[in-house]
Parts: C-alpha cells; structure tokens; sequence
C-alpha cells in the first residue's frame, strides 16, 4: 500500500501513533493434525473436510510450550518419536489422553497409536510485536500498520490480529478487526472523526501473546486535511445564502455618489509567528514506557541437559539344586524322607528403571530443561529478562 503524506499548514503529517515495545507473538491447521479409518462425507469450496466419521480417532495436538497431548482410546500405548531423538512411550489415562513434555520446540514427531501415525510439531509461547507504526493513506478511513515479529521454528506457525478500538468506547461492536500472516497490513473501515488505539497480537498453536498498542492523538481528517465523505461543510455561510435571496428582489438603482478621499489605512500588524514543531521525551524504539520507566522484556530460552546415574542393585538368591535333609524338617518343603532344602547362592541384581529415566546400556538417563543464562546487558524479574533506558527526545508537529 502506498503511504501518502499530507500537509497541514506548513506541515506534514504521516505517523498516527507511537510505537510499541518487543515482548516475546492464528494456530495453523498444520499443528494439530488427525489420522482416522475415515469416509469424507462433505467438503468446502477449498477442499477442506468439514465432516468425517468418528472412527479410530487419534489426534495430536500442541498443549503447552514443548509438550503435545495425544487423544486416543484409553489403555492405548502411545509412542511420538522424532529422527535424532530417542522414542518415548505412554499408555493413555481412562481419558484416552497421554502428554508428552520435555519436546524439542519446531522439531516435526511422529505419533502412533492404535495402528495409526500422524504428525505434530511441538512448539513455545509467542512474544510480543515490536515497532508498532501506524500510518495514513490515500482514504480517510484507512490506515496501513507495521511492526517487526522475530519468527522461529519453535514458535511455529505464527499469525497476528489486528485490532482498532475508538478511545473510550465499552462496547466491542465498535472495534475494527482483522488478521493478518505477515508483518504488515491495510486496516480500512474507520470512522475519519473518532481517535483510535491500535493493537497487535501474535498466536500460534498454544494461544495468544501480549498486544502491542500505539495510539492515537488526533483524528484522521485532522491528520490528513481529506475530506470527510458525505459529510456537511464545516462552516456554511450564512452571508451567502443571504446574498443568493437578495438577487431574487427588484432594487431600484442608486445613484453613484463620489466619496471624500479618505487616509491611506495603517498597515495591519504581523501576526506572532507560531511554532511549527516542538520536542517531546519517548521510549526508544523496541521500549515501553511503564510508570515513566523505558522497559524492554524478554521471554526466557531454554535448552535440554541430559543426566545421568550409576545402576543401583539389590541381592536376589538364585537356586542351584536341592537336598533331602532327615527329620525334624525345620524350613523347606515337606518329603517323605524329611524336608526339601534349596541349593544355590545370593546375586546381585540391577533394579528396575526408575520412574522417568532410561536405561542406556551403561547407567540411567533423562533429559531435563534448564533456563539459559541471563543474556548480557538484561537482569531477571523471576518470569522474563527485563532491562530499561532512558528517554529520547523526538521533534514532532506543533
């Protein structure tokens, strides 16, 4: 969309709203994926099923970040595995549901489950949107908006809706809303005489992130000086409506009379000059102010650390052979000849895998998560990195 400036004055004018900080960001079809003995019975105009049966169900879907729950029949053994990762295994609840946590965010798996596979990506939260920029166009009604969005695999599929809310407004219905894939969209259908706050949100597969939001401080046909479709003349005028009734009654005609020279009048004093710009203090790009404070903020990162433990034994007797021993039979098992003895010797035996681990032939091992280390230049609040700055001065219109 091309971006149209226009003048005020001496002015001109394109930006609405300032511009929103970075946080950490529709689900796509491609996430959550279903494998099933079925017969399609009805398609859109797309192509897309709207009606199957219901038979041999399994679905995987992405639940919370790096973790997918597998829907099937209850008491299934459920296995997701991936190429580079060793498989894991679950039997679904009385539900028919298993969760598998600890995946690799972005990596495509493989589930299987009653006969059937289907594939699933895990994935993580999305952050926020940075450089929210909201600009006029060549229609009064439409603006275009920008920003940036970091895109990962492990996000994975990642959409924005965008959202205009009149100032003020307590009613939804009012709101202009739309979706976008990319990192731009066109936003029509606003009212050119009500002040807008604008908003940005990331979603993936898991859900929405936090909105980015830039507003407004005038109206777009004050920014823009377009007219305003179907709208009455600011200002009509009475003077004229009066002359146009005038001409419609006879006035009979006056003679001319010549009028006594008069003094030159005194020049009319200049106007005092108006400032065409002043300077305001705003977050840098990428920064919000919260409580006067510039502040940035950062979704922690995570990577996988696999431990490991020594076997532990335990002492099991391993019988070799039996003998008679003569009466009285104090322990053993009756025999006509006196009792049944056990012949053999104590064994040390490697306990069961615990709950959680894997045997790798040597010893016992898991992955677990661990945070990555604060970045450089960024403290941590406990639930994301945060860092701050200083305000900067910016020069805007008067």
């Amino acid at each position: 969309m091309k971006t149209n400036k226009y003048a005020v004055g001496a002015l001109a004018t394109t930006l609405l709203a300032g511009t929103a900080f970075l946080g950490a960001p529709a689900a796509s079809a491609a996430d959550s994926v279903q494998a099933r003995n079925t017969t399609i019975v009805a398609t859109d105009a797309a192509g897309t099923v709207i009606a199957q049966d219901q038979t041999s169900l399994v679905q995987a879907t992405p639940s919370a970040p790096r973790a997918v729950t597998v829907t099937t029949e209850p008491g299934s053994l459920v296995t997701i595995e991936a190429k580079g990762v060793k498989p894991k295994r679950a039997v679904a609840n009385k539900d028919g549901q298993v969760t598998f946590t600890k995946l690799t965010a972005g990596k495509n798996y493989t589930v299987t489950a009653d006969g059937q596979k289907v594939q699933v990506t895990p994935v993580i939260k999305v952050g926020k949107a940075a450089e929210l920029t909201v600009t006029t166009t060549d229609r009064v009604d439409t603006v275009d908006l920008t920003w940036k969005h970091k895109s990962t695999r492990a996000k994975g599929d990642v959409g924005f809706t965008i959202t205009a809310t009149p100032l003020g407004s307590q009613n939804n219905n009012d709101d202009v809303t739309i979706e976008a894939t990319g990192l731009q969209a066109e936003l029509p259908g606003l009212d050119p005489l009500v002040m807008y706050e604008f908003s940005v949100t990331p979603h993936n597969a898991l859900g929405s992130g936090k909105a980015s939001t830039a507003t407004m401080n005038r109206t777009l046909a004050a920014i823009t000086g377009i007219p305003v479709p179907d709208g009455a003349p600011a200002d009509p005028s009475t003077d004229a409506a009066n002359a146009e009734a005038a001409e419609k009654v006879d006035v009979p005609p006056v003679q001319p009379v010549t009028p006594a020279p008069q003094p030159a009048p005194a020049p009319a004093p200049k106007p005092a000059p108006t400032p065409s710009t002043r300077t305001i203090w705003v977050c840098p790009s990428g920064y919000n102010d919260v409580n006067g404070v510039c502040t940035q903020t950062q979704d922690y990162t995570f990577h996988d650390v696999t431990e490991t433990k020594p076997y532990s034994y335990h002492t099991e007797f391993v019988t070799t052979g039996w003998r008679v021993d003569p009466y009285p039979c104090t322990s053993g098992t009756m025999h006509p000849d006196g009792c049944w003895v056990a012949l053999g010797h104590d064994e040390q035996v490697k306990d069961a895998t615990p709950s959680g681990w894997t045997d790798n032939g040597s010893s016992w091992e898991r992955t677990v998560e661990e945070k990555d280390p604060t970045p450089a230049g960024w403290s941590d609040n406990g639930s994301v990195w945060i860092r701050t700055t200083a305000k900067v001065e910016k020069v805007v219109p008067a």
